[in-house]
């Protein structure tokens, strides 16, 4: 099998150092973003088992569960997110319903069809390289039951001068595909392109942009659902 570990060490540095010394957080508090609450709302109607792919440690996931989400599965590269994930679980009762798991693409494969009714990844698919971000959407059709709900979201799509506004160290690797300073990937993905991505099994049902603050950019935010 590939691994899919090797292009990714610099990714999980980052992001074990991001979560180390990250506090801890009350699932039950709002997370800030109308938007998000309202995103999350939906994808818990069905009181679905969801998976979290690049769930960092868990917020959004257990967060979700006041929206109705019943179980879930969070899985991240990094070691330092996971652990605190699984802390935070255990400190509010939500251990029995929601497990964290290190790993990446691979971890999904130990999963069978349909074994979940809703899906988040947030900012992940785009740090994704672009045939690891295809694996993950055929993995994602793959375990989400028909009918089920997708949440994706997506740093915005960036114009070349824009890029180099915002990322002038990235280094450009191929078409619309950069590796920034910090040693993260950014794949900057048109939102056509990711159409032809969910095609045929799961349709775009609606996309928002998320305002994340006066210094940050906005994000995409997709409602996407398998059909049945």
């Amino acid at each position: 099998m590939e691994d899919y570990t090797n292009p990714y060490k610099k990714t999980a540095a980052f992001w074990d150092q991001a979560f180390y010394q990250a506090p801890d957080f009350d699932p039950e508090k709002p997370l800030g973003f109308r938007e998000l609450e309202k995103a999350l709302q939906w994808l818990g109607e069905e009181k679905p088992r969801v998976l979290d792919f690049g769930c960092g440690h868990g917020r959004i996931l257990l967060c979700s569960n006041k929206h109705g989400v019943s179980q879930g599965v969070g899985v991240d590269i990094s070691k330092e997110a996971v652990e605190k994930g699984q802390h935070i679980a255990k400190k509010f009762g939500l251990d029995k319903n929601f497990e964290f798991i290190q790993g990446g693409i691979p971890e999904l494969k130990k999963f069978k069809d349909d074994s979940f009714q809703g899906v988040i990844i947030f900012n992940v698919l785009d740090n994704l390289l672009p045939d690891h971000g295809k694996l993950l959407i055929e993995e994602i059709k793959r375990l989400l039951s028909p009918g089920g709900k997708f949440l994706l979201k997506l740093n915005p799509f960036l114009t070349p001068r824009e890029i180099s506004d915002n990322l002038p160290n990235s280094v450009p690797l191929e078409d619309n595909l950069f590796l920034e300073q910090s040693g993260l990937y950014f794949w900057n993905i048109p939102s056509e392109k990711l159409k032809n991505l969910m095609a045929p099994e799961l349709t775009i049902e609606k996309e928002n942009e998320i305002n994340q603050g006066p210094n940050a950019p906005k994000n995409r935010l997709f409602f996407i659902q398998k059909i049945n």
